[in-house]
């Protein structure tokens, strides 16, 4: 069975918070050695994801 790129990208959040099989992963970086596209979907899952800050009421009150 060929291991498809969308086999892969249903696997690569599992492989970035480390909770693949040993198999899973070599497989995964297998792949990602010849595959641009899966390594640069990768590269996003891996780039932190920063959130807007939390603001309380008071806070927002004495910014208008």
């Amino acid at each position: 069975m060929k291991i498809t790129c969308d086999i892969i990208n249903d696997l690569l959040p599992l492989y970035v918070d480390h909770v693949c099989s040993q198999d899973t992963t070599a497989l995964i970086e297998e792949h990602l050695q010849s595959c641009g596209q899966c390594k640069h979907l990768l590269e996003m899952l891996q780039t932190e994801i920063k959130s807007p800050a939390v603001i309380d009421e008071t806070t927002f009150a004495q910014a208008k």
